[in-house]
C-alpha cells in the first residue's frame, strides 16, 4: 500500500505509475486529472494564440490607436523603461519627479501641435556618453525639434 501524494489516499501500489523503476508518487487517476488539467490550459492558450493570430490586424490597429491617442504617457513609459534598462534612473527620484518627467514629455507633444514640427525629448548630457554619462532626472532633460537634437546626436 502506498499513500497518493496528491489526494491523500492509501492505494495499492498496481494504481501507480512507474518511472525509472520506482513507483510515482501520484495514482493514476490523479495522474490523468493533472494531464487533462494541462491539456485544457494549453488548448486555452492555443486558443488565445488563434484568436491573436487571426485578429492581428485589428489588436495592432488598436494598439496604434492607444499610443497615438496616450503618446506623452507611451513616451514617457517607453522612455523610463528605456532609462531604466541603462540604469540611469536614480533610486532617490521621488514621485514628482517622475511626475515632473510626463510633464516633460507632454510639453513636447504640446509644442508639436502648436508648430506643426516635430519635437523630442532630449537628455542635456546623454545617458551614454563617452566621457560622462548623464542621469534620466528632469533637470537633464530639454525639449528640443527633432532636426537639431538628431544632428546633436550622443554629443555633450
Amino acid at each position: 500500500m502506498k499513500a497518493c501524494s496528491s489526494c491523500g489516499e492509501e492505494k495499492d501500489e498496481t494504481v501507480f505509475y512507474k518511472r525509472y523503476g520506482k513507483l510515482r508518487s501520484e495514482c493514476k487517476d490523479c495522474t490523468k486529472k493533472q494531464n487533462k488539467a494541462s491539456i485544457t490550459r494549453e488548448a486555452k492558450l492555443r486558443g488565445q494564440a488563434k484568436y491573436r493570430k487571426a485578429n492581428r490586424e485589428e489588436l495592432n490597429k488598436k494598439h496604434s490607436e492607444y499610443k497615438k491617442n496616450n503618446r506623452p504617457l507611451y513616451n514617457a513609459q517607453w522612455m523610463k523603461y528605456h532609462a531604466n534598462k541603462l540604469n540611469a534612473t536614480p533610486s532617490w527620484l521621488t514621485q514628482d519627479h517622475h511626475e515632473q518627467i510626463k510633464l516633460i514629455y507632454a510639453h513636447a507633444k504640446e509644442c508639436e501641435m502648436l508648430t506643426g514640427d516635430k519635437y523630442h525629448v532630449d537628455h542635456i548630457v546623454p545617458l551614454q556618453g563617452e566621457n560622462v554619462s548623464g542621469l534620466h532626472v528632469p533637470w537633464n532633460l530639454q525639449v528640443l525639434p527633432a532636426d537639431i537634437n538628431i544632428a546633436k546626436s550622443n554629443k555633450f
